[in-house]
């Protein structure tokens, strides 16, 4: 009898999806609402984040992309 893995690996060009909640800026007034978004967690240090990396946002009609951008002095810090 075969046995089937039940959790397969993810590979690493696998597409995962997270649902996050726009929330009221502290930048908002009473008569001006603005959107917030906060990202955190191992997921995006997964994703290729790590701590003082730039987000590079790029802003389409209702998308957002986003990607991690190193300074070469960055480079040298990973993993500490």
């Amino acid at each position: 009898m075969s046995t089937v893995e039940m959790t397969p690996k993810r590979q690493k060009d696998e597409v995962s999806i997270r649902k996050i909640r726009c929330l009221r800026s502290p930048h908002s007034t009473f008569q001006r609402k603005l959107p917030s978004i906060s990202l955190a967690g191992v997921w995006l240090q997964k994703a290729g984040f790590e701590v003082g990396d730039f987000a590079r946002v790029v802003v389409f009609d209702g998308v957002l992309v986003i990607s991690c951008e190193r300074l070469p002095d960055n480079e040298n810090r990973r993993g500490e």
